[in-house]
């Protein structure tokens, strides 16, 4: 759709008509990749430092969300972005990126002329979506958590309109031209959090994936279909990312690598797989997140005798495959294509 801006900073405006807990490494030899793609190293703990900081804007003294607005309230960022502003870390910076994997988040659309017909956004319409232009020129897409954190960013007494987008689509539309990243939440002071258009790339790959139906699937409730889906959407996931240490000997020479293991409920060591990278780096903030399938993840697991079994994302919510179930649905084993069903 066509897009247009009302920055807190530099306004902009145009017009369109359209609508289990880590331990160390736990030695393990690295899976080669089903079908290579890049690794994905986390940015530089400098980049925390160095980033864009999100602007300061004078808070609102009504925080009441209005009536008649969409009910989303996205508690889960809304707190990563809390412990951001307590601890910024590159561990808490990514905690709030894989939180975006699922959920919603609502775009600032104040500054629209809408024609609506039962809620639906009709022809003749202007779609205005608000923005931040920053010193150097960039323009940052504003993505909310709540209509109160809305309210915040706008005059006492604006009549606030928004619109709610699944969140990892939100990211990836303000890491396309003609934006150049994120900002979240930004009257919220230090719990604002600007990330920039690579970082959401390198976080949240649309290729080779960041499994976005499969990390949904680990949110929702667990009845007793629930085992059987989630068995399924693992072992037909297009990539997963595995945690890879990188080691050097004094002199600098390469010394290998190892993959962090964690530990289960009952304190057995299990192998650990990733939807994302952003996923693995809230985990294991240097670590490289490599992609690979999960039948190699499998096999590297069962070839292992030490380790119990795969936990999946395991800062939750997390699947635990126990190693009897791997060797049931281990490629070429008995019954194995049964996940499917």
């Amino acid at each position: 759709m066509g897009l247009f801006s009302r920055g807190l900073g530099k306004d902009k405006d145009a017009n369109s008509t359209s609508p289990a807990e880590a331990t160390g490494p736990v030695a393990a030899e690295a899976a080669p990749a089903a079908e290579p793609a890049p690794p994905s190293r986390p940015a530089p703990e400098s980049y925390l430092a160095q980033r864009p900081q999100a602007p300061e804007v004078p808070l609102a003294a009504d925080v009441t969300a209005a009536p008649g607005h969409p009910l989303v309230d996205n508690t889960e960022v809304a707190e990563a972005l809390q412990r951001m502003a307590e601890d910024p870390s590159a561990h808490s910076f990514y905690d709030i990126m894989r939180r975006c994997a699922t959920g919603e988040l609502l775009f600032d659309i104040t500054a629209s002329t809408l024609n609506l017909d039962g809620g639906s956004i009709q022809a003749g319409s202007t779609l205005a979506l608000r923005t931040h232009q920053v010193d150097d020129g960039r323009e940052f897409l504003l993505v909310f958590t709540s209509n109160a954190e809305i309210i915040k960013a706008n005059p006492p007494g604006t009549e606030i309109a928004s619109l709610a987008q699944p969140a990892l689509d939100s990211l990836r539309m303000g890491a396309d031209k003609p934006y150049d990243g994120v900002i979240f939440n930004a009257a919220a002071g230090p719990a604002s959090c600007i990330v920039e258009a690579a970082e959401i790339w390198r976080g949240l790959p649309a290729v080779p994936g960041s499994n976005e139906g499969f990390k949904t699937l680990l949110a929702a409730p667990r009845d007793e279909e629930w085992s059987n889906a989630a068995l399924a959407a693992f072992v037909n996931a297009p990539v997963v990312y595995i945690p890879m240490d990188h080691h050097t000997t004094d002199t600098g020479e390469d010394a290998g690598v190892s993959v962090p293991g964690a530990r289960g409920p009952d304190g057995r060591a299990f192998a650990v797989a990733f939807t994302s990278p952003a996923e693995a780096w809230a985990w294991s903030e240097g670590s490289e997140a490599y992609p690979t399938g999960a039948s190699n993840v499998i096999s590297v697991t069962l070839d292992n005798p030490d380790q119990a079994g795969i936990i999946i994302n395991p800062m939750g919510p997390s699947l635990i495959i126990p190693r009897e179930l791997l060797a049931v649905i281990a490629p070429g084993a008995p019954g194995a294509t049964d996940t499917t069903a």
